[in-house]
């Protein structure tokens, strides 16, 4: 039977805690005052990132007891000890390459009366240019000590740095709702706009949850104007609605069902000039309308994220990568970009990516500045915060 890569790592720490600790370890610990490194002596939170061109982290030291002199200490990164990291946590890593790390400073003190001193920052550049099929290990230890001995089992941290899926984490918005209050910068963008391309990753827990029973759940958009929707009256509960100037978009025959508990890829793109729209499911087209209407569409007032016309039509799962276009997108475009796309790309009036991984805030990488908050729809009792959710999409091989 296969074990889990982090499964093992954990009896790996739990192995290295009980036998790493040499018996006269731990009663100097205990009855002597050794230093130590009291941070974690393993994190594997560095990822191969196109957008991690230089992450930081710490090494922390302390002593059980209040120094009775000064005590100088000199860290040194040791990559010739990923052997030993590979032989306690049962990993296969290489040595993260010179050129990849820096260690700013690397000496601190502890002066006499205290129990710590400096924490040692560790400096990671350039990790994004990593093989992202590849794991790195960067062993950091305590290289020489004066004025104190070294409790041996806490003298090396390892950093190991890993890939990363293109999505790592997304936002769980059920029963939430954002108002858009667009910025000044896209208030011209959002109004009267004659093609728009709406985008967005989403899994949902259950399109049947009744909301005016009818399954109502909202993705993006204005009540009665351009609203994104999931069911209706005459629609099954888990098929997508265009409501637009052309009419409700398309039919129950047309729209194909959505999965619960799967991530879709959707894209909706609304044609004023050439009277067209389009609804693409995972990059390929599903259905489109020709001779539909001319008219311009305004999103300025009133727009939302998981509302429209009263609080019960809250969109029931989790949501990544939404963007508003005011071109339309090619198929090709659509298809070759579901997890991440250039920022600076003509036409992207908002991008949220749904990754902030905390809080209810969620950021505009459109350089635009239209940022979202969340809170919770009225009558409900559920935190404001959203709840954020680990993934990994595409999932790694």
């Amino acid at each position: 039977m296969k074990l889990n890569k982090y499964l093992l790592v954990s009896f790996a720490l739990a192995a290295a805690a009980l036998t790493g600790c040499k018996k006269d370890d731990l009663d100097e610990h205990h009855f002597g005052n050794k230093l130590y490194i009291s941070s974690a002596l393993y994190t594997d939170d560095l990822l191969i990132d196109p957008a991690n061109t230089e992450l930081s982290r710490t090494v922390t030291m302390r002593m059980a007891q209040p120094a009775s002199e000064d005590v100088t200490v000199r860290f040194e990164a040791r990559p010739d000890l990923a052997a030993q990291y590979n032989q306690i946590y049962r990993d296969n890593a290489f040595a993260l390459p010179k050129a990849n790390y820096s260690l700013p400073e690397t000496t601190a003190t502890i002066t006499a009366g205290n129990v710590s001193g400096d924490d040692i920052p560790v400096v990671f550049t350039g990790i994004n240019e990593l093989d992202v099929k590849m794991r790195y290990v960067l062993p950091v230890t305590i290289s020489e000590v004066q004025g104190a001995s070294v409790l041996e089992s806490r003298r090396t941290v390892y950093f190991v740095v890993r890939g990363a899926a293109l999505i790592n984490v997304v936002a769980d918005i059920t029963k939430l709702k954002a108002p858009i209050g667009w910025s000044m910068a896209a208030r011209s963008y959002v109004t009267g706009m004659r093609q728009i391309t709406v985008e967005v990753l989403m899994r949902s827990k259950d399109w049947t949850g009744g909301r005016s029973g009818f399954g109502l759940s909202t993705i993006f958009g204005i009540e009665s104007n351009f609203l994104l929707r999931i069911g209706d009256n005459g629609l099954n509960p888990n098929q997508l609605q265009l409501v637009s100037p052309s009419g409700n978009w398309p039919s129950k025959s047309q729209s194909p069902a959505l999965p619960v508990d799967e991530w879709v890829h959707i894209a909706v793109v609304y044609d004023a000039i050439n009277r067209e729209m389009h609804y693409y499911f995972n990059g390929e087209l599903a259905v489109s309308q020709t001779n539909s209407s001319s008219q311009s569409v305004s999103l300025l007032q009133n727009c939302y994220i998981g509302y429209a016309y009263d609080d019960t039509r809250w969109f029931p799962g989790e949501m990544s990568e939404m963007r508003i276009w005011n071109v339309v997108r090619t198929q090709q475009q659509i298809k070759d970009n579901p997890y991440r796309v250039d920022p600076a790309t003509p036409g992207l009036v908002a991008y949220w990516k749904f990754n902030e991984g905390q809080g209810s805030k969620i950021m505009d990488h459109s350089g635009n500045g239209t940022d979202l908050n969340f809170r919770r729809n009225t009558g409900q009792t559920e935190s404001d915060d959203i709840t954020w959710v680990p993934v990994e999409i595409p999932a790694l091989k």
